[in-house]
């Protein structure tokens, strides 16, 4: 569907220490949509599920070369090529022909192999040409020899109707579907996921509400109606620290998913309709009560 014109960004990359933290029973690999708020959420929740003793589960969160590229088709892409990492490895055809220009099929295979018998210099000028390809040779290594009996693979995306074509997220769920990538939309937008975490398990939102909502109009130059809410509501902005995420987002967080049963659930549904598929997420994750 898509060409892998750009490569995982990994500069941030440290392998996980430990036997534990190597060998999850499941993985998730996230590729979202927003720059700093989905991925300050999940990465947060996966260190607090570490820090609560949850081994079990590790949530990988993907990083775009280029954070201008954000679009879904974008962050499908991104995934695309995290998951043909995971299924093939991390060469393509074209990066084995590069290779193969100083080294011959074996000992290509030999240094990913990490054979005792490749010399350093032979290790060194391999990894060069990887830099070369715009590929970080540990991070790929890493994402494709880390084992887990489950990987799921998620894009997180915002339906924002203002700006996007119904048809051309309609083809992408529908793309995701076919490949077993789970299409974690929220309409309007994420932030509408956070709101939850505040909305009173006994409160319906009055009709009005809800359409002020899912129009979600600019209301200044950084914020959404309701982006400005849940700054209101944090005291903060878009970014979420991990004592914020820890004293305020994972307290309530049961109760965004019991709140998300309110409105719509399934991707189709979502597309129309204000409503989350992160408690669909959360739940396959499996959070500590």
């Amino acid at each position: 569907m898509i060409e892998n014109r750009h490569r995982l960004k990994t500069s941030a990359f440290k392998r996980p220490a430990g036997e534990d933290s190597l060998e999850p029973k499941k993985f998730f690999v996230l590729s979202v949509e927003g720059y700093h708020t989905e991925r300050d959420y999940f990465e947060s929740l996966n260190h607090y599920l570490k820090e609560h003793g949850k081994k079990d589960v590790e949530i990988h969160v993907l990083k775009h070369a280029n954070d201008g590229f954000s679009s879904p088709e974008q962050v499908y892409e991104l995934l695309s090529e995290a998951k043909r990492i995971r299924e093939n490895g991390f060469l393509t055809p074209e990066d084995r022909q590069k290779l193969l220009e100083e080294f011959s099929e074996q000992k290509i295979q030999q240094i990913l192999d990490n054979d005792k018998d490749v010399t350093e210099n032979e290790r060194c000028r391999f990894q060069e040409i990887m830099r070369q390809l715009g590929i970080d040779y540990e991070y790929h290594r890493f994402l494709s020899d880390f084992r887990s009996d489950y990987d799921r693979f998620v894009i997180v995306i915002d339906r924002d109707s203002r700006s996007r074509s119904r048809r051309k997220l309609e083809i992408l769920l529908n793309e995701c579907m076919k490949k077993g990538v789970l299409f974690c939309i929220t309409n309007p937008c994420f932030e509408f996921w956070l709101f939850l975490h505040f909305l009173s398990l006994d409160t319906d939102l009055p009709a009005d509400e809800q359409q002020r909502i899912l129009e979600n109009e600019h209301v200044s130059n950084t914020h959404t109606y309701i982006s400005k809410k849940v700054s209101e509501l944090v005291h903060g902005n878009k970014r979420i620290r991990r004592g914020t995420f820890n004293e305020i987002y994972m307290l309530r967080i049961w109760q965004a998913i019991e709140n998300a049963r309110k409105f719509a659930q399934e991707p189709h549904e979502i597309l129309d309709h204000l409503g989350t598929m992160v408690a669909c997420l959360l739940t396959e994750i499996g959070l500590p009560h």
